[in-house]
């Protein structure tokens, strides 16, 4: 099964399923989908259908740099920003 493909299907559902779609990229995150730590990054980062924490979210967002997924940096670079503003 392909759990990122899975959570986005109940995020795009209508209306969204944001409770299982959370779970289903938290076990992608698990098994390595770097698209699955952004977005659970990005999620924690920004408050999205989770409670906002900045401390999960750096963590999230510098595991995703470690892999060859471009988008983390940009939003990386986004955070540093923000941080020293």
């Amino acid at each position: 099964m392909d759990y990122y493909k899975t959570a986005y299907k109940y995020i795009s559902e209508s209306p969204p399923n944001p409770q299982k779609a959370l779970r289903y990229l938290e076990k992608a995150h698990t098994g390595g989908n770097p698209e699955a730590t952004y977005a659970l990054g990005t999620w924690y980062l920004f408050g999205h259908h989770v409670e906002k924490n900045l401390k999960k979210a750096v963590a999230l967002l510098q595991r995703s740099l470690n892999t060859m997924y471009l988008m983390p940096f940009l939003i990386w670079r986004f955070v540093m920003k923000r941080a020293k503003a």
